[in-house]
């Protein structure tokens, strides 16, 4: 399942050159892509492949690598989708968060919309 979407500043402006949009698990950063000079992102669940796993994340590349395959062949459970959520992180901003428990799992494809980001300065 690929999670595509955007990063919007709240103001307008350019966003960060530097924003990563993390997938969020019980307050561990599970997964991280960089967005696009114009914010656009996607994030391919269940995939060790551009992304940036945390230590926490299971250690053992061959059960990883089993992990990913059965992702990608039968989608994420509510039940893993449960504590997670989406966010943007960029110095000198904070970042909505979407919440993934509500997407529709089995799709895919899905769009999640806009993150939005806001200066420390607003």
């Amino acid at each position: 399942m690929f999670l595509m979407g955007r990063v919007a500043t709240s103001d307008g402006a350019a966003v960060p050159n530097d924003v990563l949009v993390e997938r969020v698990c019980n307050a561990s950063v599970r997964q991280q892509v960089h967005a696009t000079s114009r914010g656009d992102f996607s994030m391919q669940m269940g995939s060790m492949a551009d992304s940036v796993l945390d230590a926490s994340a299971s250690g053992d590349r061959a059960s990883q690598d089993d992990v990913a395959s059965k992702a990608s062949r039968t989608g994420i459970s509510r039940r893993e989708l449960a504590n997670c959520e989406l966010r943007a992180s960029a110095s000198g901003f904070r970042s909505s968060v979407i919440s993934l428990v509500d997407l529709d799992s089995f799709g895919s494809s899905i769009d999640v919309g806009a993150i939005v980001c806001e200066s420390y300065k607003d």
